[in-house]
């Protein structure tokens, strides 16, 4: 069923119905492992078609580029009342550290990390406050993130809901 701003698919009990195409976008939290090895991996691009860029998911894209990346949006539209967009990443030779805004934490949670990961290859310290909310997901992520990043040779410091990570642009990651 059309409706003004979105479409409505609901089928109630057992019944036949016939096939339909019908276009769902992508999910940014499922791009970020993409963007972030290819902004890793020297001489890389990579334009991931039709992801929704709803601004309160779009954080992760705010933070990185922050820290030197260059996340462009192209062939914006919008479908079923969201906005949608083709990412383009360009792998980058470095990346500044950032002592990243509170604000933008809600907006990325899930991505953190992989940002943490970014973070373990810039040029000085990033810091991550008030990031509680990763030790009430599935497992314990701010003290798991830690751990792997120091199994990386990525000097870490961990706080109760804050990580401060000593980036080292000459981190091997492979």
């Amino acid at each position: 069923i059309k409706k003004k701003s979105y479409d409505l698919i609901e089928v109630v009990g057992e019944k036949q119905f016939k096939s339909f195409k019908y276009e769902i976008p992508g999910d940014i939290s499922s791009s970020a492992f993409y963007i972030i090895l290819t902004l890793l991996l020297k001489k890389s691009k990579l334009k991931i078609e039709n992801v929704n860029i709803n601004p309160s998911r779009t954080g992760f894209v705010e933070i990185i580029n922050k820290m030197g990346a260059n996340i462009k949006f192209i062939n914006k539209k919008t479908l079923y009342g969201e906005p949608i967009a083709d990412i383009c990443v360009k792998s980058q030779s470095s990346f500044k550290p950032i002592n990243c805004p509170i604000k933008l934490n809600s907006n990325a949670i899930d991505e953190f990390l992989v940002i943490f990961l970014l973070a373990s290859r810039a040029s000085g310290i990033s810091v991550f406050k008030n990031l509680g909310e990763l030790n009430n997901k599935e497992s314990p992520r701010l003290k798991l993130a830690s751990r792997i990043l120091r199994k990386m040779g990525v000097k870490v410091k961990l706080g109760i809901d804050s990580i401060k990570i000593y980036g080292n642009p000459n981190l091997d990651i492979k």
